[in-house]
């Protein structure tokens, strides 16, 4: 507040204070200062002039309290001696009150500038608030996300480990259960294994040969459905028999009988050898390029009738004409008649193509065979010999084996009726669980 006072203010202001304060202090003032209004000099004061001069005084205090309080701060701190007060003079009313005025506006106007730099700062400071809370706010954002993507990264394999743990988990449970199951189907099958080693070890030796007899009749079965050898499942069927009639026992007359049925079953069926029909025709296939073919021969030629002389008659001129024509066009033309059809001859590339395809048809005749297919093997074997009929020479010695071969082939019957299965088979198992015959099956 004291660097607003007026320039024209002297430093004896707190003088100034003190007269505005008391009624003295204008008269005071008046006397002393140069410039104030002309006074009828007198040493004694005027009783009516100090009231005016206390009036005016009051005036001023009024109009200037900024000034009369900075007067009183100054006049507190640093008090005016007696030689200053009779030095300084008291200035005029007109600057008194010009001085007030000026230090007034200057006040509104720096009260202004104040108010307007506040706004001003206030309205920066409240930009800046705002942009710093949507910073903020951005800030939180960014940070929340981060986190929240961190936590869900962090989180996911731990998630995922425990799903995989928990599907392995399952996995070892099932596993553990297949495996019980197992186990609980080993025990059921020990304790199975387990009846029948009693049961074993309580029967007698008639048991154990009862197995082998059952035994044998199974291989036998397998040797003639799988393999088709007869006499290998006869054999097999026999020693099944030998060992029943080891036992002595009268009451497996039936299985003996049924026994003795598959048997004769087995040896009534007809037995082919296979393998020596199959190297038979092997053989013929071998000798198929020693055969001869067969060369065209042809018919004899009919003889055509005696041609008519020719007549010495001149009225007969016409006739001579006609057969001595007849015999020119003869000599040109010749027309031969045979009385037989006659076969064309083979090319060679023809009679290579022939035998390779008998040999062809043979192979499938073998093929056949291997199969049991009896109806192709016979379609093959008759193709093979009416081209070795057709095509090769009949008067070779060579010709009539092969054919004499072919014909012993067709006659050969190699599909024969099987029997289903044995008689014995099921008194044997019967015989083998239960330690005897069931009376329904033992009767005859």
């Amino acid at each position: 507040m004291s660097d607003n006072k007026p320039k024209g203010t002297s430093d004896n202001s707190p003088d100034q204070s003190k007269q505005a304060q008391s009624p003295k202090a204008p008269a005071e003032s008046n006397s002393n200062t140069a410039s104030s209004d002309p006074v009828v000099p007198s040493k004694t004061p005027d009783p009516k002039a100090k009231p005016a001069a206390a009036d005016k005084a009051d005036n001023k205090a009024k109009s200037a309290p900024a000034k009369a309080t900075t007067a009183k701060s100054e006049t507190a701190t640093k008090p005016a001696s007696k030689s200053d007060k009779t030095k300084t003079t008291a200035p005029s009313p007109d600057k008194t009150q010009q001085q007030p005025a000026k230090a007034s506006n200057a006040l509104a106007w720096l009260c202004l500038v104040l108010i307007v730099a506040l706004g001003a700062g206030g309205a920066w400071l409240f930009t800046q608030f705002q942009t710093l809370q949507q910073q903020q706010a951005q800030l939180n954002g960014s940070i929340d996300q981060q986190l929240s993507s961190l936590l869900e990264q962090k989180l996911q394999q731990p998630l995922s480990q425990v799903q995989s743990l928990h599907s392995q988990q399952q996995a070892l449970t099932e596993h553990a259960q297949t495996h019980s199951d197992s186990l609980q189907a080993l025990s059921d099958d020990q304790q199975e294994l387990q009846i029948k080693l009693n049961q074993l070890a309580d029967r007698n030796p008639n048991h154990w040969l009862a197995a082998e007899a059952d035994y044998l009749v199974r291989i036998a079965g397998r040797k003639l459905w799988l393999e088709q050898d007869i006499a290998s499942a006869v054999a097999l069927l026999e020693s099944a028999d030998d060992r029943v009639k080891s036992m002595r026992n009268p009451s497996l007359m039936q299985l003996r009988r049924a026994l003795a049925q598959d048997i004769q079953t087995l040896k009534r069926i007809e037995q082919v050898d296979i393998s020596g029909t199959a190297l038979i025709i092997d053989t013929l296939v071998a000798e198929l390029d020693q055969l001869p073919v067969n060369f065209v021969e042809l018919p004899a030629i009919e003889d055509d009738a005696e041609s008519e002389p020719v007549s010495k008659d001149a009225a007969e001129w016409k006739q001579n004409f006609s057969r001595a024509w007849s015999s020119v066009v003869d000599q040109l033309f010749t027309i031969r008649r045979r009385g037989a059809d006659t076969e064309a001859l083979l090319a060679p590339e023809q009679e290579w193509f022939l035998k390779e395809n008998i040999r062809n048809r043979l192979l499938r005749a073998q093929v056949a065979l291997y199969r049991g297919e009896q109806a192709n093997y016979v379609t093959a074997i008759e193709t093979a010999a009416t081209w070795v009929n057709r095509y090769f020479d009949l008067e070779s010695a060579t010709t009539q084996q092969a054919l004499a071969t072919l014909d012993a082939l067709k006659q050969v019957r190699f599909k024969r009726d099987y029997p289903q299965t044995f008689k014995s088979s099921r008194l044997l198992e019967q015989l083998v669980n239960f330690g005897e015959l069931v009376e329904s099956e033992a009767k005859p």
